[in-house]
């Protein structure tokens, strides 16, 4: 699964922590997220950026994080069995809609 995010401005853009209002002195925020549901089993997780250059965007600037996930029986391991899911991506608690796919043959 591959997440993309883009400042789409013609300014420097800096996202804010979002932990700072719950654990204030904290310089880290969630950046790329992802969250998976199927039939048997489910799963998140993501990237805590806490160098500060991973919040940080020039003018029309695009970032990535690719996720990998296997066919297996160990979710917590990115192994998931065949089936049908819906998954979701995301940077700094903003989501994707959702996207479909299948695992199997």
């Amino acid at each position: 699964m591959t997440v993309l995010v883009r400042n789409r401005s013609a300014h420097w853009v800096t996202v804010p922590n979002y932990y700072s209002q719950f654990f204030p002195g904290t310089d880290s925020t969630n950046t790329f997220e992802f969250y998976v549901r199927g039939p048997v089993a489910g799963i998140a997780g993501g990237e805590i950026g806490f160098d500060p250059s991973e919040r940080i965007f020039a003018p029309g600037e695009t970032k990535k994080q690719v996720f990998d996930f296997a066919i297996g029986n160990d979710p917590s391991a990115h192994k998931l069995p065949p089936g049908n899911y819906i998954a979701r991506g995301g940077y700094a608690h903003w989501m994707s809609s959702d996207s479909t796919f299948v695992i199997g043959p």
